[in-house]
């Protein structure tokens, strides 16, 4: 069965046209990837937080130093959510 291919086809404007669109699927695909990686990096600060908890109830480590733990915790987590927030916005004002 032969093609059906409309007249619009063969310029040279609409050819080039995917080859963009794959550009920019590419682009989406490395800031999703690095969400992902995001996610992971908050996932384990949470993890962090339960290891900390652990680690003052078995007395292995002091107040003081589940304290300090738990600010910077606190930070990264702060840091990593304002970090995939900023992506989400930029890609969503950009469409």
């Amino acid at each position: 069965m032969e093609k059906v291919k409309f007249s619009f086809e063969n310029l040279i404007v609409y050819q080039k046209s995917p080859d963009y669109i794959d550009f920019v699927y590419d682009i989406c695909d490395e800031f999703l990837k690095f969400n992902r990686y995001l996610q992971i990096a908050l996932d384990s600060t949470r993890e962090c937080v339960v290891c900390t908890t652990i680690a003052l109830r078995r007395k292995y480590i002091s107040n003081d130093k589940d304290k300090i733990a738990r600010l910077r915790l606190t930070e990264l987590s702060k840091m990593i959510t304002s970090l995939q927030k900023r992506i989400k916005n930029r890609l969503t004002t950009n469409h």
